[in-house]
């Protein structure tokens, strides 16, 4: 139950709502077994079985693995193996890996952006500010900036507010430069036109009365004009704004490290990476993932060494070694891991314990033996088939407990205590 509770942790809805059921579902099934067995056996002897039989015949087929010392070194060696590919095997945090469209779907839509001229939605610069004039300033001042690192091949424009909405402090500068050029040229303009001098009177008030005349971010957003560009107005509440400049064009890493120094030397200003954002969170949740294996496993170890004490390995062997043998051949099939490879473990970790202590309680009875293969076909038919799931997240799931799974079931009958021999 604790493993498939361990489900839980992930930052996914889908595994957390299977850990919800999966525990609920096992909790009411040991309740029915507790207090509703007894009546329903009413107290009647257990018989044959004869797929038990017929399983326990093959399975009796098997080493003993105590008894076979060529066998207890491949384990060793497999193990060490193992081992090395594991901690050679590179970590897979990026988001784009768990991307459910296919790689032509997704190079047709860039080149579909790229032909329209549309701006990235995953990396643009965050403006913030107590004022929309604070904000519209600041951007005025990246502007420039920015235009220094157009290029046709990397950086090809950018999208910003103060484009369309300047300032109310641009707006009285630009309306002072304007009163100043009519002034200096309106008389010649007046004596070309042949103004009457109550002409050029009016033509002096109108321009006077004009230079003070500004746009203000209310008054833009009534206009039919700015629908294209609101959405760049991400946040506007009392004392609080925000917008974004979007970028256009491909962006390597060169390109991100200027954009990163130039927003690190303004304060209030940010470089957004929303896929850079959340594949560092994913691997924050992968390291986290990590220890808590290596705690589950230490718990573990500890607390069932003191019940079985030298027959411990019989009962963790089984999970270690299907665990290590089946992320050694993930990372060298797929290149590396990831966080949900490590979640898998835990149930692979949780399910091969409870197929060990069964087993080894029981005195490896037949029934137990039909018992825990029947569970572990469920399991397999519960979580193993996610590994046909074309969603990403269930299938590197189910990458690991499929054969995570299979392996512990057939390892475990090479742990079974040797029967000692009876003498005549």
């Amino acid at each position: 139950m604790i493993a498939y509770a361990a489900l839980a942790l992930a930052p996914f809805p889908g595994l957390r709502q299977m850990a919800v059921f999966s525990v609920t579902g096992l909790t009411a099934a040991w309740l029915t077994v507790l207090l509703w067995l007894p009546f329903i056996s009413n107290g009647k002897a257990v018989k044959a079985l004869p797929s038990a039989a017929l399983l326990n015949r093959w399975r009796k087929g098997y080493p003993h693995l105590e008894s076979q010392p060529l066998l207890m070194v491949g384990f060793i060696l497999v193990s060490v193996i193992s081992l090395v590919i594991i901690w050679q095997g590179q970590s897979q945090d990026d988001i784009r890996l768990l991307q459910t469209s296919s790689t032509e779907l997704l190079d047709e839509d860039r080149r579909v952006q790229q032909l329209l001229g549309n701006s990235s939605s995953s990396e643009f610069i965050l403006i913030t500010g107590t004022s929309v004039e604070t904000v519209l300033q600041t951007e005025e001042r990246l502007l420039p900036v920015l235009q220094t690192l157009v290029d046709p091949s990397g950086l090809q424009g950018y999208q910003a507010l103060s484009q369309l909405l300047p300032s109310l402090h641009r707006q009285s500068e630009n309306n002072n430069l304007v009163r100043d050029l009519y002034r200096q040229y309106l008389p010649e303009i007046a004596a070309v036109l042949r103004f009457s001098e109550s002409q050029l009177l009016n033509v002096e008030t109108e321009l006077e009365r004009g230079g003070t005349q500004s746009m203000t971010p209310t008054e833009w957003q009534e206009l039919q004009a700015s629908e294209g560009w609101r959405s760049l107005l991400v946040s506007n509440t009392q004392g609080a704004v925000a917008t974004i400049i979007r970028l256009k064009g491909t962006l390597n890493s060169d390109l991100k490290m200027q954009l990163q120094l130039l927003t690190d030397n303004e304060p209030g200003v940010y470089w957004v990476d929303r896929v850079e954002s959340i594949s560092n969170l994913l691997s924050g949740y992968r390291q986290q993932i990590i220890q808590w294996l290596l705690i589950a496993y230490g718990l573990v170890v500890s607390l069932l060494a003191i019940r079985y004490r030298t027959d411990l390995w019989r009962i963790i062997l089984p999970p270690l070694t299907a665990s290590l043998i089946t992320f050694a051949t993930l990372i060298l099939s797929d290149g590396g891991y990831n966080l949900f490879n490590l979640i898998a473990l835990m149930l692979v970790l949780g399910i091969g314990l409870d197929m060990g202590i069964f087993l080894y309680e029981s005195g490896d009875s037949d029934h137990t033996w039909l018992a825990v293969s029947l569970s572990a076909v469920t399991s397999l038919l519960a979580f193993g088939l996610l590994t046909f799931s074309k969603t990403p997240v269930l299938y590197h799931f189910g990458i690991i407990v499929l054969p995570g799974l299979c392996l512990v079931w057939l390892i475990a009958p090479l742990m079974r205590r040797l029967q000692p021999e009876i003498k005549a």
